[in-house]
């Protein structure tokens, strides 16, 4: 079980979502902004698929632009996560090696218990 645990943490993969949320007319103070000129060619590219699309998911989040972006006038406010990849085999095969392990001493512990009430 703790092989599963070790393994989860050095080999997990996330994927980070970049989703468009709305446009307002000011930006909430908790949220990160800049102007779209000053994004780099990848952000930028990200924002625009975000808005065409509605949402745009990447393996790598550092290409990730802030959740407030300002453009020809129309601030627009995103919403940045990240999860897991639960379809990469790093991450799938040791929730699934942690989880049977898990099972395996669950039911050795019950089975033991039960033993030992019949003594």
């Amino acid at each position: 079980m703790l092989t599963g645990v070790a393994l989860f943490v050095v080999h997990v993969d996330y994927d980070y979502h970049y989703t468009y949320e709305r446009e307002v007319d000011e930006f909430p103070r908790e949220i990160s902004r800049l102007e779209y000129a000053e994004l780099g060619p990848e952000r930028k590219r990200v924002v625009d698929d975000a808005l065409e699309t509605g949402g745009v998911v990447m393996q790598d989040g550092s290409s990730m632009p802030p959740e407030g972006i300002e453009r020809n006038g129309h601030n627009y406010v995103f919403s940045a996560d990240k999860s897991f990849d639960w379809t990469d085999p790093g991450t799938f095969a040791p929730t699934l090696l942690g989880v049977l392990s898990g099972v395996g001493v669950l039911a050795a512990v019950r089975s033991d218990m039960k033993n030992s009430l019949h003594r």
